[in-house]
């Protein structure tokens, strides 16, 4: 599940980063800094999400040692 949300967040990402390449030539009309805006908000959004998948396979990385340690009862 995190290599999915990885991997989604960076195609978001790149597609926010095209959309901001997009807008800039058109950048005195309105449409393009409506692309530039949301383009922004895309690259910001992915980063967002790929920092989430990192954060939930540190997480599960951390569960399963945990797991696998051994309790010692303290005497």
């Amino acid at each position: 599940m995190s290599g999915l949300l990885i991997a989604i967040g960076a195609i978001v990402a790149v597609l926010g980063l095209g959309s901001v390449g997009y807008g800039i030539p058109v950048k005195e009309f309105s449409f393009g800094n409506t692309l530039i805006v949301s383009g922004t908000i895309a690259v910001i959004g992915g980063l967002i999400v790929v920092a989430i998948g990192a954060a939930i396979m540190q997480m599960r990385r951390l569960a399963e040692m945990l797991a696998h340690m051994s309790v010692q009862p303290v005497a």
